[in-house]
């Protein structure tokens, strides 16, 4: 039954995520500890599960596919969102609120490691701007290299 299988690969992706929020917000302590160990660790946790996310996504295609097969829903639907809209009434309740709470709580979890995100790559950027103007300081306004290349 494409229903079950659809569930139990998303809340294996539910689950997945909530490792990446875990990751995301670690991330984000590291950046403003400058604790660069633990950074390059994250970073390296982070492609790991992002890899893991990547293969559970392509399943949840898979079996969005046969349930669009399923109940003649058009095959090129890739959102839950827009199978969920489609299926509604044609699926059976419990599958079907099962699928909306799972999308539900998935689009949450994104969208906090979508905001967290933009706040480490704020943290960077303000990073990059303070050592820009650091470096300006200690070597002036000339171009000057800060390297003496005659050797």
């Amino acid at each position: 039954m494409p229903e079950k299988e659809l569930i139990k690969i998303l809340t294996e992706l539910s689950s997945k995520l909530n490792e990446y929020q875990e990751l995301v917000a670690a991330k984000q302590k590291a950046l403003v500890e400058n604790d660069y160990q633990n950074l390059e660790s994250i970073t390296h946790s982070e492609e790991k599960i992002l890899m893991a996310i990547e293969q559970t996504g392509r399943k949840r295609v898979d079996y969005m596919m046969k349930l669009s097969e399923k109940y003649n829903l058009p095959k090129n639907i890739l959102k839950l969102s827009d199978l969920l809209e489609q299926a509604e009434g044609k699926m059976d309740e419990e599958s079907f609120g099962s699928l909306s709470a799972l999308s539900g709580e998935i689009k949450e979890k994104l969208h906090f490691i979508l905001r967290t995100n933009e706040k480490n790559r704020g943290l960077i950027e303000s990073s990059r701007s303070f050592i820009k103007e650091i470096i300006t300081s200690v070597i002036g306004m000339k171009k000057r290299s800060l390297i003496d290349k005659k050797i």
